[in-house]
């Protein structure tokens, strides 16, 4: 696919035109927070801008990375992973990160881009598990106020293709600063995570000097689950069942809830209450995300299941 190459090519034309974006990314001491769970450990992954350095001829701006979480079992340990560090460079809108394995920079996101528009994913974290032609596609744009910043998003389906067919497509939201919004910073790590935990999930929370864009309020952008709360996050799913269907699994101080369901692009799909052991038909294809909720709206737990 050469949509890569075509998108460098428009953000050029772009910038001898003299257009400019007027938005800072990357700047010092920006903060993401994303979910992390890989079975054993939950938790978030933090990444942070901290300082440049010079890679092919560019400076870009080091995120430096780690996973902080608390192990599910019992005494429920809280360590600290280190993680290496991104390099990112953004310019006139074309955001781009530093493949090691290639030695160049490749397409993160391409605000300019307008709905139709498509790029080859960067093969990040590597190994990747899904193909390199896996590719995103923008399907819609606009714009939206945060904290009085005015930043583009891009609506986009994210194509992974492993082996050859195409696995499946998943819908993100990337906001011109934040990045991505259901996804880990790094596309391909959703694929990486169908065989290793990868290094993260949805956004949690991003902060600079500027903006606060909390995804999860009202739960904290760092929380650390305390011995309870890990039970119960570790005890309670959603778990598949069979062909359209996935099993309700409650804690036992928890007879019923509230179960809330998302499509990929964050759109409510269903909303029920339930009783631990239920069996509950799921229409929607793809990446699922639900919410289990108590009688007071208190957070019992979150998680997502591909459907197929």
């Amino acid at each position: 696919m050469n949509t890569h190459r075509a998108a460098v090519g428009l953000v050029s034309a772009l910038s001898l035109a003299g257009s400019s974006f007027a938005q800072s990314w990357f700047p010092i001491g920006a903060t993401w927070q994303h979910e992390y769970f890989n079975w054993s450990f939950l938790g978030y992954t933090r990444m942070v801008a901290d300082g440049d350095t010079l890679l092919g001829g560019e400076q870009a701006r080091v995120l430096r990375r780690e996973i902080i979480a608390a192990f599910i079992e019992p005494p429920h340990q809280v360590q600290a992973f280190s993680r290496s560090p991104f390099a990112v460079t953004e310019s006139q809108g074309l955001v781009r990160i530093w493949v090691a394995s290639q030695s160049a920079y490749d397409t993160l996101w391409n605000m300019n881009a307008v709905p139709g528009d498509q790029w080859q994913m960067a093969p990040m974290t590597a190994p990747i598990v899904c193909d390199p032609e896996s590719y995103t596609e923008v399907v819609d744009t606009g714009h939206v106020s945060i904290d009085g910043v005015q930043l583009r998003w891009l609506a986009v389906d994210n194509h992974f293709v492993w082996s050859g067919p195409e696995l499946g497509v998943q819908r993100d939201t990337i906001i011109e600063r934040i990045g991505p919004t259901l996804h880990y910073f790094t596309p391909h790590d959703l694929c990486n995570g169908q065989v290793d935990g990868a290094d993260g999930l949805a956004l949690r929370c991003y902060t600079d000097a500027e903006i606060s864009y909390n995804r999860t309020a009202p739960w904290s952008c760092e929380t650390l689950l305390g011995i309870t709360d890990a039970e119960t996050r570790a005890s309670t799913g959603l778990f598949i069942a069979g062909a359209g269907a996935c099993r309700v699994q409650l804690p036992g101080t928890n007879a019923s809830a509230r179960l809330e369901l998302f499509d990929a692009t964050g759109r409510v799909v269903r909303q029920l209450a339930v009783q631990n052991g239920d069996v509950v038909p799921v229409r929607a294809k793809g990446l699922v995300i639900y919410r289990f909720t108590d009688n007071t709206g208190s957070p019992l737990g979150t998680g997502s299941l591909v459907m197929d």
